[in-house]
């Protein structure tokens, strides 16, 4: 019978041994990996953080946009706005109109939370203000040329006008009182001129350009007159008249103050003729031979 092996004979039992090497090496292992997904999650939710706060920017800033574009065209383009602004009422626009932009800017800003957004819209406003201010700045310069001219012509017109209605109101028939009057209107003719200068000058326009319109206002004015006495019924004063001031007058006007006076005396001349004629009883050639005889003694009519 088969005996079993003495179990002492087969030495110390061994033990169970367990291996700690692997477990030991993976103990902070979940740790890390949770950190890791925990860094991903806070990275992922800092970029969608941005990301919101970059879309809300981009809405917060042209929201900003459309607020200041309703502001130009309530402020400058709408009816009874700036740019309806002419002459004087328009001299102040720099100064109004940015002043209102500045306020809108500012209610604006008020809403705008976030710092994208104010970032933005601050460059925006910045930018818009530049060109507000441009364009005030041009059309109250535009208005302001405008006015003056206006102004300018205006005076010179009134000054032309003066002249001729002092020239038409009958002088004291003294030498004194012929001189005086004479004085009156080659001063106010020469206020015009001074007008005209301080004007031009103040424009930057070339000398030649102020001489040349001087002489065509004193010209003008001249013809004026001639033609206020003559319409005053005194032909003999205006012939005196264009006598000492036809040298300051350009050709063109010459001529037709030389014209006009012309007319007037012939008419004259002629009604006298006729009333002499009739008087005399005279008819036929010899009616028409004492006529022609007056005309031909006149250096002003015979012609």
């Amino acid at each position: 019978m088969a005996r079993l092996p003495d179990v002492g004979a087969l030495g110390q039992r061994p033990g169970i041994q367990v291996r700690r090497g692997f477990a030991e090496q993976n103990t902070e292992a979940p740790g890390r990996a949770m950190q890791q997904f925990g860094a991903t999650v806070g990275r992922v939710g800092a970029e969608i953080a941005d990301e919101m706060e970059r879309r809300q920017a981009v809405q917060e800033a042209f929201a900003g946009r459309r607020a200041l574009d309703d502001w130009e065209r309530e402020t400058i383009y709408a009816d009874g706005g700036a740019a309806s602004k002419t002459g004087k009422d328009a001299f102040g626009l720099p100064e109004t109109v940015l002043k209102s932009f500045d306020e809108r800017v500012a209610k604006v800003g008020e809403g705008i939370s976030s710092p994208r957004g104010r970032k933005a819209f601050e460059e925006l406003s910045i930018s818009r203000r530049g060109q507000v201010g441009e364009w005030a700045a041009k059309h109250a310069g535009r208005q302001r040329e405008v006015y003056e001219r206006a102004e300018f012509e205006a005076d010179v017109t009134s000054t032309q006008d003066r002249a001729v209605r002092l020239a038409a109101a009958p002088p004291e028939q003294t030498p004194e009182g012929l001189a005086r009057h004479a004085a009156q209107v080659k001063a106010e003719i020469a206020i015009g001129q001074q007008r005209i200068v301080a004007y031009m000058k103040a424009k930057g326009l070339p000398e030649e350009a102020v001489a040349g319109a001087v002489k065509e206002f004193g010209s003008k004015a001249h013809v004026g007159v001639v033609a206020s006495l003559l319409a005053a019924g005194d032909p003999k004063r205006a012939q005196e008249y264009l006598n000492a001031n036809e040298a300051a007058m350009d050709a063109k006007d010459a001529l037709k103050a030389k014209g006009d006076l012309r007319e007037v005396t012939s008419l004259g001349k002629a009604q006298a003729a006729a009333d002499d004629v009739v008087g005399r009883g005279l008819t036929g050639q010899a009616a028409l031979d004492a006529v022609r005889e007056q005309f031909k003694a006149d250096p002003v009519t015979r012609h």
